[in-house]
């Protein structure tokens, strides 16, 4: 599924402009796949905080690699 085009540049995207139909999709190079939805992303989170900032505090659940991975943005009702 190719990523939302309706959102503003990669490292422009806040937590605000996240909607509850966006997930991330989280690959890291040891081929674990994580599918984050944007509630449980944005909980608690400043509105205001960068995506990109917070792509840098993903830890892998499988390998524990930190920054090792590629992140997408779908939309979860195509």
């Amino acid at each position: 599924m190719p990523p939302d085009r309706n959102l503003p540049a990669r490292y422009l995207i806040r937590m605000e402009d996240l909607r509850r139909w966006h997930r991330l999709v989280v690959r890291c190079r040891c081929g674990h796949v994580a599918v984050i939805p944007a509630a449980k992303l944005k909980f608690g989170r400043d509105p205001n905080e960068r995506l990109v900032d917070l792509e840098r505090r993903l830890r892998c659940r499988n390998c524990g690699a930190r920054g090792e991975h590629s992140v997408e943005i779908e939309n979860a009702l195509r």
